[in-house]
């Protein structure tokens, strides 16, 4: 049988030796980011983009860092790299989260390879599979995909935003 986008890089969805080859793989850093990703998010979605997102690092560390700084930092919003550079893993006080989500949307925006710039939420990737490598920046700094997971999760609860937390989540996931 074959296996679905889905099952492919879910980790809750492989089982037996493959799941474990991967757990057991993974460096500390990266299960210590998951656990906190996942940690009060009672979300499928959310839990799809982390295991996604957890499956990328491991795979990536295979092959080596390669170029890991995303391209474009001018609009992430600001309490990303200082939530980076404390190195604790628990959510910072946001005092206008919808704010927040706003500045997340503007930076996830500008990190588009042009072919996506139209529609940056869509999850039909067909024609732009190779231009998301500007994206798919491994490592557990500012400069990296896990910034833009970390920094999506920090907005969950926000209301009343350009695009909705959960076609945020499935935007990024697919990215994955």
């Amino acid at each position: 049988r074959k296996r679905s986008a889905d099952e492919a890089v879910s980790t809750e969805a492989i089982s037996g030796k493959r799941a474990r080859k991967i757990r057991q793989e993974a460096p500390d850093w990266v299960e210590e980011y998951k656990a906190y990703l996942v940690k009060d998010v009672d979300d499928p979605a959310w839990q799809l983009c982390v295991d996604r997102w957890f499956v990328y690092e491991v795979r990536c560390m295979k092959r080596g860092p390669g170029n890991t700084r995303l391209s474009s930092t001018s609009k992430r919003p600001a309490i990303i790299p200082l939530w980076f550079k404390k190195k604790l893993l628990q959510d910072p006080a946001i005092t206008d989260v919808g704010e927040y989500a706003s500045g997340w949307i503007e930076w996830w925006k500008e990190l588009q390879p042009k072919e996506r710039k139209g529609d940056p939420w869509s999850t039909d990737l067909t024609e732009t599979k190779q231009s998301l490598t500007a994206l798919k920046k491994p490592g557990n700094g500012p400069g990296s995909i896990l910034a833009v997971v970390v920094g999506l999760r920090w907005w969950e609860k926000a209301e009343g935003t350009e695009v909705d937390w959960k076609r945020a989540v499935e935007a990024v996931s697919a990215c994955l």
